[in-house]
């Protein structure tokens, strides 16, 4: 007599042969055999068969009481429907990737319903009047002005690279374009024009730049060849445009050489805007840094600000108002600079009397006023005040000696004043004062009509 009896021997080898499901079926394969190109895919393959497979027969052993034998076979394959998407949901929520996996070139119809919702906007209103901008006009990126550094920070550190652009010196802020005058080149913000200190002496040290870089949201610049509407100037024209604060921000600056503040602030309704930026510096580090020994103390305080407000969708109302003092307080001491070979070293030194003491100051304050109808015309109402209050007082005198010098090495001499080949003296006077005050009024019309525009101007200046 064996160890199991034929029945029990059946019930073990008959769901492997007659009954098998895989082999006399067919059902089932992929998952049985885990057919996946992954080590991982089929390892959870092998996991979700056998949790369907543990639970189904779990379940339908605890129900198999109470279902009719007709739907016997329809219950078991709702249970193991059900199980197979609880699975599905479950490595798509958590396993999304590894589920499009098991799921490759299956087709999901996907039927969305979308709410209606009308919402009505105001009236928008399309043109194809567009209008190239000229090639003479280029335009410089406002982030590269910012980060650009140098001793007197401002646009013209951009400027003074571009083709016929050229300064005086480094300590100032005045250009010539093309062998031009440095009062021959229009500065304009916002479409108004700007003065800066007329200066009794062009091109030497006036403080910071008008322009506050950041402040600025678009720049324009043209060396020649620039339209008539920016006046009849011969050199060149900058064009600046100020932006309009979108949100409440406040930004500040500082280095060894002074520092900025800005502060940007609009309303809840969006109508009123203003941008303040207040600027010092001092370049006392850098001056008293050079051959020339002397106590110069040349500092630039600078406030501007642009107030905006926008009483309906027509009419918008801007100020700009501009505050600045420059002052220089120069003592010269003495100088020394070596030249000449190694046979024959040279040296002048020169002593100085005196000192120079300049102020500028200036003021400017803005009101524009535009109306816009249409998108056909605009009219454009500016009114600008300038006052500005030069001094330049001065007396220095310098006495230099022309030497030669000790050149003998081990001598403790080495590098000092032997003896004295020529002497001399210079005296530097002056007292230079400019007071002037301009009045600007001018009156715009900008019209726009079958691809054409027409601007007209109208303006009184009173100085």
């Amino acid at each position: 007599m064996g160890l199991l009896s034929k029945k029990d021997r059946q019930l073990i080898t008959d769901p492997l042969s007659d009954n098998n499901p895989i082999t006399v079926q067919v059902l089932g394969i992929c998952s049985a055999l885990a057919i996946t190109a992954e080590l991982e895919a089929s390892v959870v393959m092998s996991v979700s068969v056998l949790f369907v497979m543990g639970v189904g027969n779990v379940v339908i052993s605890m129900i198999r009481n109470i279902v009719p034998s007709k739907i016997r076979i329809i219950v078991q394959l709702t249970v193991i429907a059900t199980l197979v998407i609880i699975v599905d949901l479950v490595l798509k929520a958590f396993a999304y990737e590894l589920s499009k996996t098991l799921s490759e070139n299956e087709i999901l119809e996907f039927n969305p319903i979308l709410n209606t919702k009308f919402e009505q906007i105001s009236e928008v209103i399309l043109n194809s009047f567009t209008r190239a901008e000229l090639k003479s006009i280029l335009n410089i990126s406002p982030e590269k002005l910012r980060n650009i550094k140098g001793v007197q920070p401002g646009i013209e550190n951009i400027l003074k690279t571009l083709p016929g652009v050229s300064i005086n010196n480094e300590m100032s802020t005045q250009y010539s374009v093309r062998g031009g005058n440095f009062d021959e080149n229009l500065v304009y913000v916002n479409g108004i024009e700007i003065y800066r200190p007329f200066l009794i002496r062009s091109g030497q040290q006036e403080g910071l730049s008008f322009v506050n870089s950041e402040m600025i949201e678009d720049i324009k610049f043209s060396s020649g060849g620039f339209e008539a509407i920016y006046g009849d100037k011969m050199s060149s024209v900058l064009d600046i445009k100020y932006k309009s604060p979108d949100t409440n921000k406040y930004n500040f600056n500082s280095s060894l050489l002074g520092g900025s503040f800005i502060s940007e602030n609009i309303t809840k309704n969006n109508k009123i805007s203003n941008i303040l930026g207040l600027r010092y510096r001092n370049n006392s580090l850098i001056v008293n840094s050079k051959e020339t020994n002397s106590n110069f103390r040349p500092s630039f305080f600078d406030l501007q600000n642009f107030l905006k407000i926008k009483l309906n969708s027509k009419i918008n109302i801007s100020s700009i108002t501009n505050f600045s003092i420059n002052r220089y307080n120069f003592k010269p001491l003495n100088r020394q600079t070596n030249f000449g070979t190694l046979d024959d070293p040279l040296a002048l030194i020169i002593f100085y009397n005196g000192e120079e003491k300049d102020k500028y100051s200036t003021f400017f304050n803005s009101f524009s006023l535009d109306f816009k109808p249409n998108q056909r015309d605009i009219y454009t109402f500016n009114t600008s005040f300038y006052n500005t209050n030069e001094k330049e007082y001065f007396d220095i005198l310098a006495q230099y000696n022309l030497a030669e010098v000790n050149s003998n090495i081990g001598d403790e001499d080495l590098g000092e004043v032997e003896f004295s080949q020529g002497v001399g003296s210079q005296l530097n006077h002056a007292r230079n004062n400019l007071s002037a005050q301009i009045f600007n009024m001018e009156s715009k019309l900008k019209l726009i009509r079958n691809k054409n525009e027409f601007n007209f101007s109208l303006k009184f200046t009173l100085g």
